[in-house]
């Protein structure tokens, strides 16, 4: 359903560029997949702008999945 290809180059600097942290289903992507993921795939969509971890906010994204058999 969804791609799980994980850029490499991840920027670990975000406080600096100003830019949230991304993630899908938990785990850490890039800006890019976000902008490449179909809106009916989308379950919800959560932001999170207090926390300490991500001082530029946190985007969270849950799709939604096929039901395993």
């Amino acid at each position: 359903m969804l791609n799980r290809i994980i850029p490499s180059s991840i920027s670990t600097s975000e406080y600096e560029n100003n830019k949230p942290a991304y993630f899908i289903d938990g785990e850490r992507v890039d800006k890019i997949l976000i902008e490449k993921l179909n809106p009916s795939d989308i379950k919800y969509i959560n932001v999170s702008k207090v926390d300490k971890q991500y001082p530029n906010g946190k985007i969270d994204i849950v799709s939604k999945k096929e039901k395993e058999s």
